[in-house]
């Protein structure tokens, strides 16, 4: 599993670890930190030309209750890495390398348990207007998901 984690950031990093111009964060003052997690919303300022942003958690643990059951989802050393290839464009990759789900009934009893690795998100912002200055700020996010998950995590079936 580390094997497996260590390449994918590897390859993900990759092709900005090429850049020429990713030193040019030693000439520049970036903006302030904006974040894009752990909050239920998206920052829309981006990250500044060649810089590199991590955004990550050692755990994270949610409950659901439902009828008559109850969801516990637990992951382990997610993160979102973000390079920013332009003053208003960042690349965006995100995963959740550890997964543990658990559905108990209204009595508490464990009625199903999965575990595993989750999808890889790719994202790319684009910030339209405000990033460095006026009171608000607007951009788009596009995103894909690839269905790297382990079955029964993602979308595919366990």
């Amino acid at each position: 599993m580390t094997k497996q984690i260590v390449s994918c950031i590897a390859v993900a990093i990759s092709p900005f670890a090429a850049a020429d111009d990713w030193i040019v964060m030693a000439r520049e003052t970036p903006r302030p930190l904006s974040t894009d997690r752990p909050d239920q919303t998206e920052s829309a300022h981006t990250v500044p030309k060649g810089w590199f942003q991590v955004e990550s958690n050692l755990v994270s643990f949610s409950r659901t209750y439902g009828e008559g059951e109850q969801a516990q989802d637990t992951s382990l050393c997610d993160f979102l890495l973000k390079y920013g290839i332009t003053q208003n464009t960042d690349l965006q990759i995100g995963w959740a390398p550890g997964l543990l789900h658990r559905d108990k009934d209204s009595d508490g009893v464990l009625t199903d348990k999965s575990s595993g690795s989750g999808d890889v998100y790719l994202r790319m912002k684009t910030n339209l207007v405000g990033n460095d200055t006026g009171p608000y700020a607007l951009a788009v996010l596009p995103w894909v998901k690839a269905p790297t998950a382990t079955a029964g995590l993602g979308n595919q079936p366990g």
